[in-house]
């Protein structure tokens, strides 16, 4: 092929999607974002503990 290679069209990124992380403590954490709304960061964060957890964290503050 001679001259200039056929651009590829450029896929669009979501602009509603989520992240889960897990923790080394158990604990896990849900990004949602929405760019439409902001762009710069997550729209809502969700931690969710394991069963007990905030028991032992409440007794350590005592």
């Amino acid at each position: 092929m001679r001259g200039r290679p056929k651009q590829q069209p450029i896929a669009e990124k979501p602009r509603i999607f989520e992240r889960r992380y897990t923790n080394l403590d158990g604990t896990t954490e849900v990004w949602e974002f929405n760019l439409d709304k902001f762009e710069r960061g997550p729209v809502e964060v969700i931690i969710n503990y394991p069963p007990g957890m905030l028991n032992k964290k409440r007794k350590k503050r005592k």
